[in-house]
């Protein structure tokens, strides 16, 4: 069985659209895109989350906060990730607390609680050893690319 990993953007919002899109692991170690990532809202979401996805290991990336106790500010990973990551491009990742739209709504809770009842679990750490399983964490792309551009020496 091949491993999938799905991507969803959720565009940080009740009302916007983001994109979803799967990735295959191949044999060789590569990824395959299986089609154009598609536009994708909230209701979007929870339908392919419903639905049975035959591989395993199967993994959820979701660009959104999953996490989120605060009602104020940003969280501790918030600013240590600006800190670490962003401060040489004087940029920072938005701040997510409870008072915000995006998280003190019920979106994500609603596709967290649809991807346990599927069996998925929360284990960002247990990711990189499984060789099979249902998981799902949260990802944030735009640290990522900070890093990147960090290691590029001419930058």
């Amino acid at each position: 069985m091949q491993a999938v990993f799905t991507g969803f953007d959720s565009a940080w919002g009740a009302e916007n659209t983001g994109a979803i899109c799967d990735l295959v692991l191949l044999e060789d170690g590569s990824l395959h895109l299986t089609s154009e990532p598609a536009r994708a809202n909230w209701a979007s979401a929870l339908v392919r989350a419903r639905q049975d996805i035959h591989a395993d290991p199967h993994v959820w990336a979701i660009d959104q906060p999953l996490l989120v106790v605060n009602l104020t500010g940003c969280r501790p990973v918030e600013r240590d990730l600006a800190s670490a990551l962003m401060a040489d491009f004087h940029c920072g990742a938005h701040s997510s607390n409870l008072g915000m739209p995006a998280w003190g709504a019920p979106p994500v809770w609603n596709l967290r609680r649809v991807l346990d009842e599927k069996g998925y679990i929360h284990d960002p750490m247990g990711i990189p050893g499984a060789t099979s399983g249902r998981f799902y964490f949260e990802c944030y792309p735009h640290a990522a690319s900070s890093g990147i551009l960090r290691s590029v020496p001419e930058l």
